[in-house]
């Protein structure tokens, strides 16, 4: 025998309360710590709940330290639940966004830009709310583009937010890498940076899988970024010194060079080192490893081959001979 029963769903519907800020009224809300903001001569004092800032994934561990060493201290006196934070007039100014997503809460009516990103940024690291510093990491990643780059780079320098620099040169790389003429836009020593990152982070993923990135790899993106870094030399030759140019073209970052940027490459390292006598420089042993290893890609960036011919002749004479020695060798 089987009993059938039927069951009616009755769908309850309760009135959401208001809900629970730091601009609540702290007495009503029970507010039970305090954050004074101290910046210039001015001071702004925020009302919040330690079971909101000191939990969950977007908690400050700064804060939950102070609420601990509160209930260590036996023997604590009221003005004990106050934290005061000095911070700089535009880290204030932008306070009210970070107390915005602890509560996950909209209260203050601000857009974000690349100057309140790393302002939040900066007020993030101090009160060590990791979910915050991924947030905005994030949001640089995304809207970090070719026309504001120089905004977004100047605003994280300016305010000192490393990571964010990290991040931004990230980002530029990955759009070098489809776009190698962008390059040029690139100032040469955040060029250089930005080189010696995607190397250190191959180096990191060759670590971890040899068989996938190999040797053959390295040297391909090698070659790559050593266009890139001739059009960012070429396009700030002007203003290129020569502390800029080792930093750009150095072995660390471009273990090997592509034979159709050697000669330019070249003739601005001779530029460089006119008048000096020795051995040959790191770039120069490098460039002529790549065009006698690849000579027909090297011929291929000139009109015609008396053209390259005279490139060849502007060489030091080191060099050429070394070039056409180990060209007759091969």
């Amino acid at each position: 025998l089987s009993r059938r029963s039927n069951h009616r769903t009755t769908k309850v519907t309760v009135a959401s309360g208001p809900k629970l800020s730091w601009k609540s009224d702290p007495e009503a809300s029970f507010s039970d710590w305090t954050i004074k903001v101290i910046y210039e001569n001015e001071m702004d004092v925020y009302h919040v709940h330690r079971n909101i800032v000191g939990y969950g994934h977007r908690k400050s561990e700064f804060l939950l330290r102070k609420f601990r060493e509160q209930v260590q201290d036996i023997d604590y006196e009221s003005e004990t639940n106050v934290t005061h934070l000095q911070l700089s007039a535009t880290q204030a100014r932008v306070f009210p966004m970070v107390l915005d997503f602890m509560y996950y809460t909209k209260e203050a009516k601000q857009t974000l830009t690349a100057e309140r990103a790393c302002n939040v940024f900066k007020c993030a690291e101090l009160l060590e709310i990791q979910a915050l510093q991924k947030a905005i990491a994030d949001f640089y990643t995304k809207n970090l583009s070719l026309k504001n780059m120089g905004e977004f780079m100047m605003a994280a320098g300016q305010t000192r937010a490393d990571p964010l620099l990290v991040v931004s040169k990230a980002k530029i790389g990955q759009m070098i890498t489809e776009k190698p003429e962008l390059s040029g836009l690139v100032p040469p020593k955040f060029m250089a940076d930005i080189l010696l990152i995607s190397r250190k982070q191959l180096d990191e993923a060759r670590a971890k899988d040899p068989d996938r990135y190999t040797e053959d790899l390295v040297k391909s993106q090698s070659r790559y970024w050593s266009k890139a870094a001739c059009i960012c030399a070429a396009h700030n030759e002007s203003v290129l010194t020569s502390r800029l140019f080792e930093e750009l073209t150095s072995e660390e970052s471009l273990p090997h060079i592509d034979a159709s940027v050697a000669p330019k490459l070249l003739a601005m390292d001779v530029k460089f080192h006119q008048g000096s006598k020795g051995e040959m420089t790191s770039l120069q042993r490098r460039c002529i490893h790549s065009i006698t290893d690849d000579f027909q890609v090297f011929q291929k960036g000139f009109s015609s081959p008396e053209a390259c011919s005279e490139a060849l002749k502007e060489l030091p004479s080191n060099v050429l001979a070394e070039i056409l020695m180990k060209s007759m060798s091969r």
